[in-house]
């Protein structure tokens, strides 16, 4: 974490944008096959991307980072890795875990089971 930011936007809800970066021995990384230290393509983005992270209480969370492109030799020109996030997504790791372990998917059930009277 490289700076942290709390704002409310015009409709009152509150946010937390953590500015990130991955640490020097998870840079320039596949996120396909987890090869390390591979040469990069061109400068890193100008422009921040943006992932969406799980609520912090009624706080909305979103991590920042700067991102670049890498030459796998297996995957090719793909972007590098960042380690709170899958591949090819706009969510962290924890908020696109937490979307697929609720009761839509089937594999877990409430705690309190309904009974219907």
């Amino acid at each position: 974490m490289t700076d942290a930011e709390i704002y409310s936007d015009h409709d009152g809800v509150t946010h937390l944008t953590i500015d990130a970066r991955p640490n020097s021995w998870n840079r320039n990384k596949c996120p396909f096959c987890g090869r390390k230290k591979l040469p990069g393509y061109d400068r890193p983005s100008q422009s921040l991307r943006v992932w969406r992270g799980l609520d912090l209480g009624g706080v909305m969370v979103d991590i920042r980072s700067q991102t670049n492109r890498i030459v796998c030799p297996e995957h090719g020109v793909v972007t590098a890795d960042v380690p709170w996030a899958y591949p090819n997504n706009g969510f962290t790791k924890d908020f696109d875990i937490a979307g697929k372990t609720g009761n839509d998917t089937g594999k877990r059930q409430p705690a309190v089971p309904w009974i219907p009277s």
